[in-house]
C-alpha cells in the first residue's frame, strides 16, 4: 500500500488540471480522509500558484465546525507535488440538495436549519479577518448527518473591516453589484449579499434571476430588482431585503444577519436528515 505520511492512499476519487483527489486512510487511527495531491512543479509557472498559497495559508488556520477542516500540509519535493489533507465528507453539496427537493425549494422549516449554520460560519470567517468571497450553493456541503460545512477557499482573503478590495471574484449568480461594475469593495459586505442570494435559492429552488441572461441579471441585480417569494413570511422577506441591499452601506452585516429573528427562529424539534451520497468531487479544487 503506499503512503504519504501517516496515511495511506486509497482510490481516486477527483480530479482536476493540477491536482488529483484520493481517499486517505490514517495507519494509526483509522481515519478516513481526502488527499488531494497538487502538482506544485507545473502550477507554480501559472498565475494561480499565489492564489493557491495564500488558500493553504488562511484555510489552515480555521477550525469550526460549519468549515471543511484542512488538517495538514504535506510537501513532497522529491516528486514536486502538494499532498493536502482534508477532513472527508460523507454527503453532497446544497445544489444537489435542493435539486431533489419535490417543491423546488425547502420549506423554510428546512432552509433555517441549513442557513442558520452557514451563517455561523461566515461570522466565523468575519470574526478572524477573512471574506470568503465565493458563498453559493455549490460550495456548501451538507453531511449524512444534516452538517453544513462551507468548502472552497481559492477566493478568500485575509482583510480587515473596511479593506478595499479591487480584484473581482466570485460566481457571477452570486457577486454584488459593486462587484459587477468594477468598482471596489468590501469583500464582507459582498458576502453578505452572496448570502441573500443563496437565502433565496434555497426556500425558491432557484437563484433571483433565474433565466435571464448575464447582461439582464446583472442590469436588474445592479438595481435590487428581484420578484419577491409570494409564500415567504415576513421576517424571511425582510432578512434578504436586508441582505440584497444594493448599496453596500445599507446592506446588513453577518452580525445582523446572525441576530436576525428568523435566522434565530428554530422551526424543527429534531435536526434535518442529511443526504446519503458520497460526496467526492466538491473536496477542494
Amino acid at each position: 500500500m503506499r503512503c504519504i505520511g501517516d496515511y495511506e492512499i486509497g482510490e481516486t476519487i477527483g480530479e482536476g488540471a493540477f491536482s488529483k483527489v484520493k481517499v486517505g486512510v490514517h495507519r494509526v487511527t483509522g481515519r478516513r480522509v481526502a488527499l488531494k495531491f497538487i502538482n506544485t512543479n507545473m502550477m507554480e509557472q501559472t498565475v494561480g500558484y499565489l492564489q493557491f498559497r495564500r488558500e493553504i495559508e488562511i484555510h489552515s488556520r480555521l477550525r469550526h465546525r460549519n468549515i471543511a477542516q484542512l488538517i495538514q500540509v504535506i510537501e513532497d519535493e522529491d516528486r514536486g507535488r502538494t499532498c493536502l489533507v482534508v477532513e472527508f465528507i460523507q454527503g453532497r453539496d446544497l445544489l444537489d440538495v435542493i435539486s431533489d427537493s419535490q417543491k423546488g425549494g425547502l420549506s423554510e422549516s428546512e432552509a433555517s436549519v441549513y442557513f442558520s449554520q452557514i451563517v455561523a460560519a461566515v461570522q466565523y470567517l468575519h470574526g478572524n479577518g477573512i471574506a470568503h468571497r465565493d458563498i453559493k450553493l455549490e460550495n456548501v456541503m451538507v453531511t449524512d448527518t444534516g452538517v453544513c460545512k462551507i468548502i472552497d477557499f481559492g477566493f478568500s482573503r485575509g482583510t480587515k473591516d473596511n479593506d478595499i478590495m479591487k480584484t473581482p471574484c466570485g460566481s457571477p449568480v452570486y457577486v454584488s453589484p459593486e462587484i459587477m461594475k468594477k468598482k471596489t469593495y468590501c469583500g464582507m459586505q459582498s458576502d453578505v449579499w452572496s448570502l441573500g442570494v443563496l437565502l433565496y435559492s434555497l426556500v425558491s429552488g432557484c437563484v433571483p434571476w433565474a433565466g435571464l441572461d448575464i447582461i439582464r441579471k446583472r442590469e436588474r441585480a445592479e438595481r435590487g430588482d428581484y420578484i419577491p417569494l409570494q409564500d415567504a413570511s415576513p421576517s424571511l422577506q425582510n432578512l434578504i431585503m436586508g441582505c440584497l441591499c444594493v448599496e453596500p452601506e445599507d446592506r446588513m452585516t453577518i452580525m445582523d444577519v446572525q441576530s436576525h429573528e428568523w435566522t434565530m427562529r428554530r422551526h424543527l424539534k429534531r435536526r434535518v436528515s442529511g443526504p446519503f451520497r458520497s460526496m467526492v468531487r466538491k473536496i477542494m479544487r
